[in-house]
């Protein structure tokens, strides 16, 4: 099999974008053999904890992040250059302006109306272009949606289309996401249920087909010699990055065949070549999570680089936020320079001991469902901790009461949601279902 018929293939193996950079030939002095990295991977007592999704990892401090979610295929973004409600207030005004500047072929302008969200939120609706769909003959509209906490005041960002037949869920849909927001304090690493953003927490455990994204830098990715001029006499004076680091998690309702299975039928091209070493193959578990991961490199045709191709997959369960598809890749990449910098890592064993140091923290957020249910740090479902009224209390936190459905006042008493906080040991309080105290169950949602 040819290199460049391979590359292809691998590519497709992966099924997600793969950064194969396998070599060509450059003319330049031999690198620096010293390693570019300068952490200690011995000591990672300073490495700060990032929740991210529905996962948390650690990571080094001098680490760079950036993160990307997705529900339903829109993306939500946290918009940092609103930092007050006048500021929103003033883009709502100029999106309704926008709308209503723009002329419309059946209705005059393009602008529809400016919705309210509960006082969490608002959304500016307009048609996308000025006439029918010729394709479908209706009118498309968009809308820009605004979400925001206020203590502290911050502002995530939508952008989406509404076809005809879903305003009012789509309308239903942007006032409950609005009421699930609420902010994250700087390091919070929350326990309630609840998908993680930048900045905040979206706290449901509804599949939403949701998609997470998140990349980190650290100093010693970049190249420190800068591209200069480069192919088409174009100017890119930037510092590439050499490593890419990404996690991707995702909950969309299909399933992924195992990445060894995937890579099964490349497996003896890829060992053909010259220069390709397999560092680790096979199942990994993670924190719990089951996964699969492949490590490899690649010398340079030169024989002066080394590329390393390393990823890891946990293949999910349908529609379960609580067991999604992950993917952790890291890509080391052939500098486009003509002099090679030092290399990120000095050889195999420093790129594969970095490489475990950033994976091992991987793990589930522990968390409490909606329903009471206590899920692992390894998506595993936990019984919940309850107790009947008037019993002692098992663990000292906040207990919701309900009483059971079979009841015909269960819908009454469980919509008032009763809380009550118990230290282990203590006697808990009734609910105040006559004559149906001993068909309570009081669960418990949190420490305090």
């Amino acid at each position: 099999m040819q290199r460049r018929h391979l590359v292809a293939t691998l590519s497709a193996a992966w099924s997600l974008p793969a950064f194969l950079t396998l070599v060509r030939a450059a003319h330049a002095d031999s690198p620096d053999r010293s390693s570019a990295m300068n952490l200690d991977l011995k000591n990672t007592t300073d490495w700060k904890p990032l929740c991210f999704a529905r996962l948390v990892m650690q990571l080094p401090p001098q680490a760079a992040v950036g993160v990307r979610h997705t529900f339903w295929g829109d993306e939500l973004v946290l918009r940092k250059d609103l930092r007050s409600m006048e500021l929103l207030k003033q883009e709502v005004a100029q999106r309704q302006q926008t709308f209503k500047s723009l002329a419309h072929k059946d209705f005059g302008t393009r602008y529809i109306q400016t919705y309210d969200l509960n006082k969490r939120g608002v959304t500016v609706w307009g048609y996308e272009s000025g006439e029918v769909n010729e394709l479908n003959g209706r009118h498309l509209r968009t809308t820009h949606d605004y979400f925001f906490s206020l203590d502290p005041f911050r502002v995530w960002y939508s952008h989406g289309d509404v076809g005809q037949d879903h305003l009012q869920s789509a309308l239903d849909y942007q006032g409950k996401l609005a009421g699930q927001i609420r902010a994250l304090a700087e390091g919070e690493i929350p326990r309630e249920l609840g998908y993680a953003i930048e900045g905040g927490l979206v706290r449901t455990d509804e599949a939403m087909a949701e998609v997470g994204e998140m990349w980190f830098t650290l100093p010693f990715f970049r190249s420190p010699i800068k591209r200069g001029q480069v192919m088409f006499e174009e100017q890119d004076n930037t510092h590439e990055q050499l490593v890419i680091f990404t996690v991707t998690t995702m909950v969309n309702g299909s399933e992924r065949t195992q990445l060894l299975d995937r890579l099964s039928l490349v497996q003896s091209a890829l060992m053909a070549l010259k220069g390709v070493r397999v560092i680790r193959k096979g199942a990994r578990k993670l924190n719990g999570i089951e996964g699969q991961e492949y490590l490899y490199r690649e010398r340079s045709s030169d024989d002066r680089w080394t590329a390393y191709v390393f990823r890891w997959e946990a293949a999910g369960k349908i529609d379960d936020p609580y067991l999604p598809n992950i993917v952790v890749e890291m890509n080391v990449k052939l500098p486009t320079t003509p002099e090679y910098p030092a290399p990120p890592f000095k050889d195999d064993d420093e790129a594969l001991a970095f490489w475990d140091a950033i994976v091992g923290s991987l793990r589930m957020r522990p968390v409490v469902t909606a329903s009471g249910a206590q899920i692992s740090q390894d998506g595993r479902t936990i019984p919940p901790v309850t107790c009947g009224s008037d019993e002692v209390v098992p663990r000292t936190g906040v207990y919701r009461g309900t009483l059971d459905t079979s009841h015909p006042d269960a819908a009454y008493f469980n919509s008032r949601n009763a809380l009550a906080f118990k230290r282990a040991g203590e006697k808990m309080i009734r609910l105040g279902a006559y004559g149906a105290e001993h068909l309570v169950t009081w669960t418990w949602i949190r420490e305090a």
